[in-house]
């Protein structure tokens, strides 16, 4: 039997290549380079060996190791996340929710820069609320209905099915998908159900400036994008003097 010798550390392994190989579907033209090939660095690993039956999709603009974080921290829970590639259309998110929606089944959402806490998927999806989220950072603050883990019940889309030709009517555009959504669902008095601990939100322009205080025009720009005729952007200009990175 072949072996190949790997070195772990200070210590020489010896592993047979039918250990490497056993359940690998056979192929005579495989070369054992081919097994040890590394991914791209454009590959997301999303495969769970014994995934739980839910249905969570992560939209995301293009591959990174933030990503993959995001992903990792959702097969630790045994969920194997659909991937969703948005084309670069600022009305792209609303069409993947509006299209999901459509099938009528149950689905989470998962945004591509939040850290879901191991148990929480099997959690909302075990609880009989029609609506749940996880709680997340947005502008410095931690607000309930966002999109960054959110639980759609089939229930709740049957009973809401034009639920996003409402949210268009007031914008398509990505960033306001959540606020959109929660504020007719809130016309007809629902709300979300709220499941703590809150999620990690990894992007940092959404950290209060108390934590970080690079980018920060980013963040009174990004606010003002968001922000509604009753809104106010509560960033003083005073506050938002860039320093170094040491």
């Amino acid at each position: 039997m072949k072996k190949i010798k790997f070195k772990d550390g200070n210590e020489n392994l010896m592993v047979s290549v039918t250990d490497i190989t056993e359940g690998l579907k056979p192929n005579p033209r495989r070369k054992l380079r081919d097994i040890f090939k590394p991914h791209s660095k454009n590959d997301i690993w999303t495969k769970v060996e014994e995934p739980l039956d839910v249905t969570v999709i992560v939209p995301y603009m293009k591959p990174s190791s933030v990503l993959q974080t995001v992903v990792d921290a959702l097969r630790i829970q045994f969920v194997q996340p659909r991937l969703v590639k948005l084309h670069k259309s600022p009305e792209a998110y609303w069409e993947l929710l509006q299209q999901t929606w459509s099938k009528g089944d149950e689905f989470f959402i998962v945004e591509q820069d939040i850290i879901v806490w191991p148990g929480a998927i099997n959690e909302m999806r075990n609880c009989e609320e029609l609506w749940c989220t996880l709680p997340s950072l947005c502008h410095g603050n931690i607000v309930a209905a966002t999109f960054g883990c959110v639980k759609f019940s089939a229930q709740l889309i049957a009973e809401n099915q034009d639920i996003w030709d409402k949210v268009a009517e007031r914008s398509k555009v990505w960033f306001v998908q959540d606020s959109g959504f929660s504020k007719e669902m809130m016309a007809i008095n629902k709300h979300p159900h709220v499941h703590f601990p809150a999620a990690i939100h990894l992007n940092e322009v959404q950290w209060p400036l108390e934590i970080s205080k690079r980018d920060a025009w980013k963040k009174v720009v990004w606010q003002y994008m968001e922000t509604t005729e009753d809104a106010h952007i509560d960033i003083q200009v005073d506050q938002i003097e860039e320093k170094p990175v040491m």
